[in-house]
């Protein structure tokens, strides 16, 4: 997992120069990143005594194979709370009380499941019993599992091989991708980043990241005048979209955190979506 928060704060002045978000947000990202690196080095201590059953083909993990012993459940139950207080900090007009109270072990057992499979019903249903809003609980159990699932993807990414995989679902938890990038260095390849364990694996610069459609006259591309570093791949079949992130060939791939870049570009999805696209 990339030290987001560095990133984060050396982008933090163009950003603002450039208005690209509210200026009550940057202290919010800021704890937030903080709170995920921090998050990651105590859950990469819990995972050798960890219960993961690993499936024999991608993705590695499903519902089910990932079992919490005592020690995971506490330390979970400790992020959620630092986790909720940093929301409701930056947010005081969200209610959170019956989410800080209620057992961390079923939200979580709820939300691994649901991410797992991409099936959301459950936190769906789940939603008006902590009585928070459906977006808001799935911001919160994204970013509180999201450092866990990044320690447990860090043991078994070794496991999938990039020339045997080629899907629009990580292949480490299946979960949905967030950002791609295209690497000139890299003979132009794609990879696409997970939103979860922020895995990331090679995919066919031809072919929706959302539908697998490869019929290029229902794929094309969003650009912003001036902006040559990002741009949007957009689907005419499913109308879904990615943001992507174009990185020079003489710029190192680690150097550029997508996990920072989504939230930078979020007036990209604002434009995606006025034209009438969307994403999982």
């Amino acid at each position: 997992m990339q030290d987001h928060g560095t990133f984060f704060r050396d982008a933090e002045p163009k950003a603002r120069e450039a208005g690209i978000l509210p200026p009550d947000s940057y202290d919010f990202y800021k704890a937030l990143f903080e709170y995920h690196s921090a998050r990651f080095s105590a859950y990469r201590a819990l995972i050798p005594g960890l219960s993961v059953t690993e499936a024999p083909a991608p993705p590695v993990l499903a519902p089910g194979s990932v079992t919490l012993n005592e020690e995971a459940s506490r330390a979970l139950a400790e992020g959620l709370r630092d986790l909720v207080d940093i929301v409701a900090r930056f947010n005081t007009g969200m209610s959170l009380e019956a989410l800080r109270s209620a057992p961390a072990e079923g939200i979580a057992r709820i939300a691994i499941d649901a991410f797992l499979s991409r099936d959301m019903e459950p936190l769906s249903g789940a939603a008006s019993g902590y009585r928070i809003g459906f977006d808001e609980l799935v911001f919160v159990a994204l970013n509180w599992l999201k450092p866990f699932f990044a320690a447990i993807a860090a043991t078994v990414r070794e496991r999938v091989k990039d020339d045997e995989w080629f899907k629009p679902a990580c292949p480490v938890c299946g979960y949905f991708p967030d950002m791609a990038r295209i690497t000139a260095a890299g003979e132009g390849r794609r990879h696409l980043h997970c939103a979860l364990c922020e895995t990331e694996w090679t995919y066919p610069r031809i072919q929706c990241a959302i539908c697998e459609n490869t019929n290029a006259e229902l794929l094309g591309f969003l650009v912003e005048e001036g902006n040559a570093r990002h741009r949007v791949e957009v689907c005419d079949s499913c109308k879904g979209y990615i943001k992507t992130v174009v990185i020079p060939k003489f710029q190192e791939p680690g150097s550029v955190d997508l996990t920072v870049e989504n939230v930078l570009t979020a007036g990209l999805d604002a434009a995606a979506m006025e034209k009438g696209y969307s994403r999982p």
